[in-house]
């Protein structure tokens, strides 16, 4: 079965004007659907996401380990453990609390061309291939598995990209004997085993992985441009700072 790739467009912003949303779905070279919708404001939801981002972020705070400055890990303290296992559950919560607003959105009557469409178009059993397209921040952190959508059909993948993006050249089909190329960069690995993480990798059949530990900006650059990879893998500390995602 031909997998089926759904284009929806959002241009606009959650909190003020609403947004003009385009949708498209194609099957191969093939349009299936073009649908012009729209969704109102909804600034309360954006307060909603806002919040829930801020409860998950929160679940490191106790428990964070810089990469200078080590000084122990979740298991290393009971009261570390009990704080990390109840801003656990209240992230659980804030999420859950967020799937009526988000279904009570999406059922507005300004888009109801566009689920009409998608209803249409698809069947569960479709390979579906999402791509949200949008700029709005409040957007891109909307817990879109919420969305009663996504229960209809357990096998749609979400993506998200800009309004503006450009369709990668078409690559060559691997034959059926290559070996998958993997670029594995181990990262800093305070109190955290990533040799278990190597092991695994140099246990896959059929693949060619090359490992870069604790490498230097230069050196994971010549690396990306020195040939098509086909998986990057990244073992070690990481966080988010606002909008920012660093890795150490």
């Amino acid at each position: 079965m031909m997998e089926k790739v759904v284009h929806l467009i959002f241009d606009g912003d959650m909190v003020i004007g609403g947004f003009r949303v385009f949708l498209e779905i194609k099957e191969g070279d093939r349009t299936l659907i073009q649908i012009r919708g729209s969704l109102p404001p909804n600034p309360e939801l954006a307060i909603a996401i806002h919040e829930h981002w801020r409860k998950y972020g929160e679940l490191g705070l106790a428990s964070r380990i810089t990469p200078k400055s080590a000084t122990h890990n979740i298991n290393s303290s009971s009261t570390n453990q009990d704080t990390f296992s109840t801003r656990l559950q209240e992230s659980r919560q804030s999420g859950e609390k967020l799937r009526n607003p988000i279904n009570q959105w999406l059922k507005s009557e300004q888009f109801r061309k566009i689920d009409t469409g998608l209803l249409r178009e698809l069947i569960p059993t479709d390979q579906v291939r999402l791509l949200i397209r949008t700029e709005d921040n409040n957007l891109r952190k909307l817990p879109l598995e919420l969305w009663d959508f996504m229960d209809s059909y357990p096998a749609a993948n979400i993506a998200i990209s800009s309004l503006e993006c450009k369709m990668p050249r078409l690559l060559p089909k691997i034959a059926a004997k290559s070996k998958v190329r993997i670029l594995a960069i181990l990262g800093c690995s305070t109190n955290i085993d990533v040799e278990k993480d190597k092991q695994l990798l140099e246990s896959l059949r059929n693949a060619e992985v090359v490992f870069l530990d604790q490498p230097k900006h230069h050196e994971i650059n010549d690396k990306l441009w020195e040939q098509p990879w086909d998986i990057i893998f990244f073992a070690g500390h990481s966080e988010t700072d606002g909008d920012i995602g660093r890795i150490y």
